[in-house]
């Protein structure tokens, strides 16, 4: 079963792609990153992502072929992640909820709260987000914040047993809608994507670097091959 991030957090993420798709005319690309992230960007050599999502919001079909789907989709996304990671001099070790056993409690006890709060720290502290100011935290036009995003220093022990400070939460929201209209043209499914990537560093416990990307096309292999590749290249400048 998946085990999923806290239930308030994991909406906003929802509400938050669902509006996007639902917006946006054209693919978008926001970064912002800490002030401390140009100096690290070359000691990010290894990185563990906790759990990466695929989400599908497709409203063609039920909820439980929806659910079939996603979970087939995100072995594949969790592959394409590890693949252009390497391809750009990063080691992604990914720790996926769905094949852990009951002994394996650091999950439980560690990179679930780890998590949690990335997601606390993401959405409820003073800063810009896709964009729009709130607050006095995120310097205009320059993509960085002006002090770091905080979290609580209890992930620190993390660093030496997986060998990295870095930690990051993926995952990529997907929407499919049937047009309306008649002939083959018309009927054709409208498709638009939605990527996230937010690095920590557990030994300063700050964010470094969050991106938010949107395309107006399918999450096909190709697509995600395409937008993880250039994610962990703008990570790594």
């Amino acid at each position: 079963m998946k085990f999923l991030i806290q239930k308030l957090t994991y909406s906003l993420l929802l509400l938050w792609g669902i509006a996007l798709l639902s917006s946006c005319s054209s693919g978008e690309l926001f970064v912002e990153k800490s002030i401390r992230h140009p100096k690290e960007s070359s000691k990010i050599t290894k990185v563990v992502s906790i759990d990466p999502q695929f989400e599908v919001i497709d409203q063609r079909e039920e909820a439980e072929e929806r659910y079939l789907a996603a979970a087939n989709r995100e072995d594949q996304f969790n592959e394409i992640l590890k693949e252009n990671a390497k391809m750009n001099e990063v080691e992604l070790q990914i720790i996926d909820s769905d094949n852990l056993s009951s002994s394996d409690l650091v999950y439980f006890n560690e990179l679930m709260p780890l998590r949690k709060q990335i997601w606390n720290a993401n959405w409820f502290q003073d800063v810009a987000v896709m964009g729009v100011t709130y607050g006095s935290n995120y310097v205009p036009n320059t993509g960085e914040f002006r002090r770091g995003l905080v979290m609580d220093a209890q992930f620190s022990n993390l660093s030496k047993a997986y060998n990295t400070p870095y930690f990051a939460l993926n995952g990529v929201i997907a929407s499919v809608v049937k047009r309306k209209g008649l002939g083959t043209i018309l009927g054709k499914p409208k498709s638009k994507m939605l990527y996230y990537f937010i690095l920590v560093n557990v030994e300063s416990s700050e964010v470094l670097y969050r991106e938010v990307r949107s395309l107006n096309k399918p999450a096909s292999k190709l697509n995600l091959h395409s937008i993880t590749y250039d994610s962990f290249r703008i990570l790594r400048k």
